[in-house]
């Protein structure tokens, strides 16, 4: 069982194929949690900012308030989006192609705030 743990909120298949290679290639857990039920035991969770059906900055408030470190991902950097995720508590927002290529860095960062 891996000591680093990733809940994915992403329906973008493509960069989910990237994280699952990342993560395997790293021995770190993936999940992949429903929406409407989820008990979350990772060390941090990423919600995409793009997929408003995710409402992600709602999910983003709830995850915050159980005590879970929280990363937004998009498409491309944008003022708006980071400066909303900041204000509903996300910790970082990331651009999902630099997530991945920095995963290493992102896990060993976690694990050290906890």
């Amino acid at each position: 069982m891996s000591e680093f743990k990733i809940a994915a909120f992403i329906n973008d298949a493509t960069f989910s194929a990237s994280l699952a290679h990342a993560c395997n290639g790293l021995g770190y857990g993936l999940s992949f949690p429903k929406l409407d039920q989820y008990s979350l035991t990772e060390n941090c969770a990423i919600i995409d900012l793009n997929d408003q059906k995710l409402h992600p900055f709602q999910l983003g408030e709830s995850l915050k308030d159980n005590q879970i470190v929280v990363f937004g991902l998009v498409n491309r950097l944008n003022k708006t989006l980071q400066k909303k995720a900041t204000d509903a508590g996300f910790d970082l927002v990331f651009q999902k192609s630099l997530f991945c290529k920095n995963l290493a860095i992102i896990a060993t960062q976690v694990k050290h705030a906890r």
